[in-house]
């Protein structure tokens, strides 16, 4: 069982060192990837033509789930959709659809979708990312507050023309402007009202809890109809949105706190001046959340709040330095460190600290440590780690007043 661990680990690093390697195949004129780069190389548009190394140095390790199977389960769409347009209570809904999604379950087995998985480096055709591209580039120099936004983050938060691992590849840019855009943006004062008047179009999208839980939603017509999700969809779903029109939008989320001990996730702003992070269902009285988040301010609803630790998902490939070791030494890591499009930002909400603790226990099988607080059915969830160095173990940006045991991972 180590053995297959192990392997496991050092297999799916590999997977995008031989991407990145094999990209180097796929950039002949010839191939797919190979035709974005010409495109912009005979338009002679260096921003784009950089825009376009970008996507694809980072294309490896990017995948959809398979949709082959998806219309097995539309039915339960069809019903929800039919349900809230008659204006039933999600209580209504959940006693109509659920039965119907379990018996279909039992039927078509979500391992159907969720085994197979789809490369971006194989499956994504030159005509999708050259349209990305320009409907990318389009949407942030049409936005009237661009000034307000670094060109920098245009590359993380505009530009990809995928938010997450596991959705379909879909021209959901073309769908927002078609229906979404406005006469005039210059109508708005600032990017927050432009953010906010976007949004506001879906402020009856509500936290469908329970709602036909399990349904694989991996294709953006069945969210529109649906409409009625948990946080993760509708921080992708915002991000969507927002990007579509030129402003830049993330996911960030915490894997567990007290007040979330499934975890979080909400949708942020990345300007200029700071960022703004807010819920991802929409709040007349509470917009932005980072005084909250921050503990600055006590939440009205559910008190304060205390996140050990932050993550932000991300289109580029970031390998952190417990994940190279693991591929170096073998060494086991909890799952949630094998993930290479997350990084940590916790320094953007709060002043952290390195912190040395001695370890009383043998530690010699391992390298590294992990901060853990307690989440679901009380189990311990891994939210950082620390290097051993000589008898210590030492984090280096934990949040400062809060709780945490150290532990040692083993599978």
């Amino acid at each position: 069982m180590k053995a297959t661990r192990i392997r496991s680990i050092t297999l799916t690093i590999l997977s995008f060192v031989i991407g990145i390697s094999i990209i180097v195949c796929f950039l002949h004129p010839k191939t797919e990837m190979g035709k974005v780069i010409e495109h912009y190389k005979k338009e002679n548009n260096q921003e784009k033509l950089k825009a376009a190394r970008y996507l694809i140095e980072n294309i490896p390790g990017h995948f959809s789930y398979d949709s082959t199977y998806i219309h097995e389960y539309r039915p339960v769409i069809e019903k929800i959709y039919s349900l809230r347009e008659r204006g039933l209570s999600i209580e209504v809904i959940k006693k109509q659809v659920n039965p119907l999604m379990d018996s279909l379950i039992a039927i078509y087995p979500l391992s159907n979708v969720y085994s197979t998985k789809e490369s971006d480096l194989t499956a994504i055709k030159s005509e999708r990312l050259i349209s990305n591209i320009d409907q990318a580039f389009e949407s942030y120099y049409c936005n009237p507050f661009k000034d307000s936004i670094l060109f920098d983050d245009f590359f993380e938060y505009i530009l990809p023309y995928r938010v997450q691992n596991g959705y379909c590849l879909e021209n959901w840019r073309q769908y927002f402007t078609d229906n979404y855009a406005f006469r005039d943006k210059h109508d708005f004062l600032n990017v927050h009202q432009l953010c906010d008047s976007l949004l506001y179009n879906f402020k009856d999208v509500k936290i469908g809890w329970e709602v036909a839980n399990q349904f694989p939603y991996i294709k953006l017509d069945d969210y529109l109809k649906s409409l009625m999700t948990h946080c993760p969809q509708k921080c992708w779903f915002n991000c969507l949105i927002l990007r579509s029109f030129g402003i830049p939008a993330a996911i960030d989320f915490v894997p567990a706190c007290r007040v979330h001990e499934m975890g979080h996730e909400w949708n942020v702003l990345k300007l200029k001046d700071g960022l703004y992070p807010f819920e991802p269902f929409w709040e007349d009285s509470i917009r932005y959340l980072k005084a909250f988040y921050t503990r600055k301010k006590i939440h009205p609803k559910i008190g304060p709040i205390q996140f050990p630790k932050i993550y932000r998902k991300t289109y580029k490939m970031c390998i952190s330095e417990l994940l190279n070791h693991s591929v170096n030494s073998g060494e086991e890591i909890p799952p949630f460190f094998q993930n290479p499009f997350i990084k940590d930002v916790t320094e953007e909400y709060f002043k952290t600290f390195t912190i040395e603790s001695p370890i009383l226990k043998d530690t010699k099988k391992v390298d590294y440590l992990y901060a853990c607080v307690m989440g679901y059915n009380q189990t311990w969830v891994p939210v950082d780690y620390g290097e051993i160095k000589k008898a210590k173990v030492v984090y280096f940006s934990p949040k400062v007043y809060q709780c945490f045991t150290p532990k040692v991972y083993h599978f």
